[in-house]
């Protein structure tokens, strides 16, 4: 019964991601046809079309949704170390050793441990960014007023701190997994 609940729940977080990311492409589509008004860097800076568009983005949903999947499926247990801090947690769980926790910048990781990390923050950031930026075109496609006040860069920086949640956030479950499975 339980694993039939899990496999529920995955589901339905990948179809919000799918429909996040459907929200965000139509009003997009109905904001501006021709991509001249559009913020993606693919469109800004690689001069992508609809065509191109379209396919990296489906190319990388499939390896999101990969990663997520083996976050939500596939948990290895790799600490076996005891009593372990948060701040000692986080560096074990992403290069399975010891290290100081400002190494996660700038060191390789273990490549599962970075792989779950990375399905569990984007999936989420997705989610919530896809509706999020979904919301903003529509207003930006009814509202003259909205126009006015809409600001790229709040959106881009709203993104980011969105992102470091969810990424922090990761942890914080990993973590609690951690201390549920050692005891206090």
């Amino acid at each position: 019964m339980k694993k039939n609940k899990e496999k529920a729940i995955f589901i339905l977080i990948v179809i919000l991601l799918l429909i996040s990311r459907c929200y965000d492409f139509i009003t997009t589509y109905l904001y501006t046809p021709d991509l001249l008004n559009e913020g993606n860097p693919l469109v800004v800076y690689l001069g992508f079309g609809w065509t191109h568009l379209i396919i990296i983005t489906a190319v990388l949903l499939v390896g999101v949704i990969y990663c997520f999947y083996l976050d939500y499926f596939k948990r290895d247990k790799i600490i076996t170390e005891n009593k372990l801090s948060f701040k000692e947690f986080v560096p074990y769980s992403y290069f399975g050793r010891d290290e100081k926790i400002i190494a996660i910048f700038y060191k390789t990781p273990k490549l599962k441990p970075f792989l779950r990390w990375l399905g569990y923050t984007i999936t989420y950031t997705l989610i919530v960014v896809g509706f999020m930026i979904g919301t903003s075109t529509t207003f930006l496609i009814i509202s003259e007023k909205y126009k006015g006040i809409y600001n790229a860069k709040v959106f881009i920086a709203t993104m980011v701190l969105i992102a470091l949640f969810f990424a922090y956030n990761f942890f914080r479950k990993e973590y609690k997994y951690y201390k549920k499975t050692f005891g206090k």
